[in-house]
């Protein structure tokens, strides 16, 4: 049976690969996910207005007017009006294409651990099985299940960029290298983060040329052009800090760093101290051992830090982390092949592998896939209820006040944020019906002499209820919302 095994290694980590992206596209076509409560809104007007009159100046516009707010996105700017118009009255094929662009892209990161880990030899488990397991770190999901975000360009054009990086050195051609540039810059075009791509290249080439000696003339060409082109954009991007992104600027200086990093949640502490032992561990074994060849093993590890420490003046919400679980998770196949060498214990460990994605397939993503449609079902029911009754209004609790506005555009209702203070019988006007709008991700409604009646919607992650006056003067509601075990293992490693 072993040698069955071992004779059709490639056609069975093929299949399975084949297998568990079917399972994800399936349920895309089969549920339906509609528009996300984040920016889609936004983007569908901006795209509405650009193709009313399209012109190059419109878009050049567009750019400018993006800058105004602290950003320069233009590779964003043009997936805006063109995804954006082709996927409006079908955002399910939106979801569609962005996933399966983004499996397609999973083999290139299984040839990148390949030649970083195997040196080329193409192992069927790191090209086609262990990329999967990027899915394990959940916040590689919202790459594809929020349109609006950014950061599914950074590792879409990530990959890419270090295969021809690391080819370059392999090689040793210049041209390699200049098309890992192009890519890297795609990805700073499409989110600022993506400048993590150059300053990693200028780290590891740095290291190179003084210590790991692989190609030391390369490198330290490749640290010359990197260094420049980073501490280029720096202060280009430094000038255009303002408005939204003034918080970045504000939050940048040693004080506010060093908070931010202590406070930061265990499993971001946790990815910066592995990093860091990989770097430190190359660096001490080519000191103490000339012979050894550092095959670009560090090159995760550097992307994994300075992700990161780029982030730590913003913080980490979940969907900015995306680009981190190919970094964290690759990089985490340099601690998954220690005890290699005893090959029952590496079988039972990639017998692990597949068993955990297929269980995060069907209980974490699919689940989140029938969330994204539960909001199309929501704004819905929301608008249901408004034409029936033209007196409705809806309060949302806190923490995510563009929801509401969201959801009051897609709706065509009124839907009022509550702030922190809670909800009082004043902010109700006369002659209003008020509802209680609330979802899961939502915090307790705070309710001054009211309380929640009837309940009149609910579907896995939303509820609506008729508000009543009451003699209590404070209470605080949320409804329990059904949450499978590996959802309340998520939500708590996201709070440490």
């Amino acid at each position: 049976m072993f040698s069955w095994i071992k004779s059709h290694t490639n056609n069975i980590a093929l299949g399975i690969f084949i297998s568990w992206c079917l399972v994800i596209l399936t349920a895309i076509l089969a549920i339906h996910p509609g528009w996300g409560f984040m920016d889609d809104h936004n983007n569908l007007t901006s795209s509405l207005n650009f193709w009313q009159h399209p012109s190059f100046e419109r878009l050049q516009r567009m750019i400018v007017e993006d800058t105004g707010s602290g950003r320069f996105r233009p590779i964003y700017m043009l997936w805006i009006i063109t995804v954006y118009k082709i996927g409006a009255n079908a955002p399910y094929l939106i979801y569609f294409f962005t996933t399966l662009t983004g499996l397609l892209v999973l083999p290139l990161w299984g040839l990148i651990l390949d030649k970083v880990f195997n040196h080329g030899k193409k192992s069927p488990f790191l090209v086609w099985i262990y990329p999967l397991a990027f899915s394990l770190f959940t916040p590689f999901w919202n790459l594809f299940m929020y349109i609006s975000i950014q950061e599914k360009f950074i590792y879409l054009f990530s990959g890419p960029a270090i295969l021809f990086f690391l080819r370059s050195y392999e090689k040793n051609c210049w041209k390699d290298f200049v098309i890992s540039l192009v890519f890297a810059c795609l990805a700073t075009l499409s989110k600022e983060t993506g400048i993590v791509l150059v300053i990693s290249f200028s780290a590891y080439a740095f290291f190179d040329a003084i210590i790991f000696k692989r190609n030391p003339p390369l490198s330290l060409k490749i640290w010359g052009i990197a260094t420049t082109l980073f501490t280029s954009y720096y202060f280009f991007i430094q000038q255009l800090l303002k408005s939204y992104t003034a918080r970045y600027a504000n939050n940048s200086n040693f004080h506010a760093t060093i908070t931010n990093l202590f406070s930061s949640p265990l499993h971001i502490k946790l990815a910066l101290i592995l990093s860091l032992i990989v770097i430190l561990w190359q660096i001490g074994h080519k000191l103490t051992n000339r012979k050894f060849e550092e095959n670009g093993e560090s090159i995760l590890a550097w992307l994994t830090s300075f992700y990161i420490l780029i982030l730590l003046p913003w913080g980490f919400q979940s969907y900015i982390l995306a680009p981190l679980s190919a970094f964290v998770i690759g990089m985490g196949f340099f601690f998954f092949r220690l005890g290699d060498k005893y090959f029952l214990f590496k079988i039972f460990k990639r017998l692990i592998i597949i068993v955990l994605i297929f269980i995060t397939a069907f209980f974490i993503i699919i689940p989140q896939i029938q969330k994204m449609a539960d909001k199309h079902k929501v704004a819905k029911a929301v608008e249901a209820i408004s034409k029936k009754d033209p007196s409705a209004i809806f309060f949302y609790p806190p923490p995510y006040a563009e929801t509401a506005t969201a959801l009051s555009i897609f709706s065509q209702s009124q839907i009022i944020y509550v702030n922190e203070g809670g909800l009082s019988r004043k902010d109700i006007a006369t002659g209003k019906t008020p509802y209680l709008l609330i979802n899961d991700e939502c915090s307790p409604a705070k309710l001054l002499n009211l309380s929640p009646g009837q309940q009149i919607y609910a579907s896995e992650t939303w509820r609506i209820y008729t508000l009543k006056f009451s003699t209590k003067e404070r209470s605080s509601f949320k409804p329990v919302f059904d949450r499978n075990f590996l959802q309340t293992l998520k939500d708590y490693i996201k709070k440490t």
